[in-house]
Parts: C-alpha cells; structure tokens; sequence
C-alpha cells in the first residue's frame, strides 16, 4: 500500500488476507471445542469417581446393617490400597472381634443358665428333707429323736440359705452390679 500526498489508505482485502482470518478463527474454534471435550472429559471422570464412591460407601453401610443384625460371616478383607481398603480391614477387625464376645457372651449366658439350673434343683432335696423331717415331728418321737431331727433341719436350713447366697450372687453378677474375683 502506497500512499502520497492526499490519496486515500485502504486495507488490502487480498485473498491471503481472508485466508489467515478464517485460519485463525477455525484454530480458534478447534480449540474451544477442545478445551469443552477436555472440561467434559474431566466432569465424567468426577462423576464416575463420585460414583464409584458412593457404591462403596453403600457397599459398606450395608456390610454394616448386616453385622448390626448379628451376621458376623461377612469379610471385606481387602488387599488393594487406599482408604477404602484400610477401613475394610479395620471393618473386619471389629467384626472379628463382635463375633468372638458374642460367642463368649453366649457361652457366659449357658453356663449361668446351667448354673442357676443346678443350684435350683440342688434346693428341691434341703426342702424335701424337711417336709419329711416336719412330717416325723409331729408325730411326736421320742426325745432322742427329737433333737436328731431338729439338728438335721438346721443342716438342711443352713444348705438352704447357702445356696440362696449363691443364687443371688449370681444373679448381681449377671446384672452386672458385683464384680467377680476369683
């Protein structure tokens, strides 16, 4: 472009000039859509992250909910690394660990129950013997006899009383308000 003195300027609107322009507005436009594939690629990713979390979380409310009800024949183990993997095996630890004082526990609760069982049947022959010892004193036995009879009632009181102070011992220790020492 040449200009002298009074003549006008005006831009060349040459082919090349129409070229570059629609060459940059095409990179333009490649581009943006790149960068809208890239940010539309990354919220998948979020999403199917977000996804697989939730999942898990889930996975293990359940597991949970179930160990909740009693059933302690779950394992998560779980050898991957990460989070989700140490809380599993932490999760298995504790579910182990529920499962051997439930068993315990229901151990403890047979042998109190047999206990209670033998102690209770242990009481039935003091109180026979001593309806038969009443029965004999009211016929009115000789003097001898008489002071065997009422020897052997306060035998048979004392067994009576003792194995009441075991009954109750054990049931304060079921309740948990005594402690036991051996």
């Amino acid at each position: 472009i040449e200009a002298g003195a009074g003549q006008d300027v005006s831009l060349d609107t040459s082919p090349n000039t129409s070229v570059a322009a629609d060459l940059l507005a095409r990179m333009l436009l490649a581009e943006l859509v790149l960068v809208a594939l890239t940010c539309t690629g990354f919220a998948l990713l979020i999403l199917r992250y977000r996804r697989k979390v939730a999942a898990e979380v889930t996975g293990l409310a359940g597991y949970l909910r179930r160990i909740d009800a009693g059933d302690y024949s779950l394992d998560v183990r779980d050898n991957g690394e990460g989070g989700f993997s140490l809380l599993k095996n932490d999760l298995y630890k504790v579910t182990v660990r529920l499962r051997e004082q439930a068993e315990q526990l229901q151990k403890d609760k047979t042998a109190l129950a047999n206990l209670i069982a033998d102690i209770s049947h242990q009481i039935k022959t003091p109180l026979t013997s001593l309806g038969v010892l009443a029965d004999l004193l009211a016929e009115d036995p000789p003097e001898a006899d008489r002071r065997a009879f009422v020897e052997r009632l306060r035998a048979q009181l004392g067994r009576i009383q003792w194995l009441t102070a075991a009954l109750l011992k054990l049931a304060r220790l079921d309740a948990g308000t005594a402690a036991f020492k051996s």
